[in-house]
């Protein structure tokens, strides 16, 4: 098997970092809640004929566990962060965890991130405007990189992890081997 990415999941607690994974990697979804410590999934891709393993690190929303949060940016080829649209805060939290990453990476101009409004299916609670989120990704040279999904319904689900490994350059990279 050959190139292993690293992905690490970030973003407040409750804002769906696990049911955006369980429907890309196994293409369900579950209103049950369970508090997420650190999760690895290992995800096989299929990039012009060739297999990619992923790794995928769900990570947990609380701040009880700061030393396994820095680790896991350290170590980290891409980042996925998470806000559902209907919690202003969390999308503060958000804001905070990308200075995280800027003050903990030197690199972090090259690395890879999507910046994910999740809960999409909660439009009529909406507390974070799209336009808002998008000036955000855009003024903090994320390339763009901002999506709107529900992982419950599934709409514009499908090409979300699609344009990370776009970005991560597997393709440019994978034409090397």
């Amino acid at each position: 098997m050959a190139h292993n990415q690293l992905i690490v999941v970030l973003g407040s607690g409750h804002v769906g970092k696990t049911s955006l994974l369980q429907k890309y990697l196994n293409g369900t979804f579950s209103c049950k809640y369970n508090e997420t410590i650190e999760e690895l999934h290992r995800h096989n891709v299929s990039i012009d004929g060739k297999q990619v393993m992923t790794k995928f690190l769900d990570t947990s929303g609380s701040i009880k566990f700061p030393a396994m949060r820095r680790l896991a940016i350290q170590k980290a080829n891409a980042f996925v962060l998470v806000f559902p649209i209907d919690n202003k805060d969390s999308f503060a939290e958000v804001k905070r965890t990308w200075k995280e990453i800027k003050l903990t990476r030197n690199d972090h101009r090259d690395i890879p991130c999507i910046v994910i409004g999740n809960k999409l299916d909660r439009e009529n609670y909406r507390e974070v405007e799209c336009f808002e989120a998008l000036n955000w990704v855009g003024r903090n040279g994320l390339e763009g990189m901002m999506q709107e999904v529900s992982p419950k319904t599934g709409e514009h689900f499908e090409n979300v992890f699609t344009k990370l490994f776009e970005q991560i350059g597997l393709c440019r990279a994978l034409q090397k081997l």
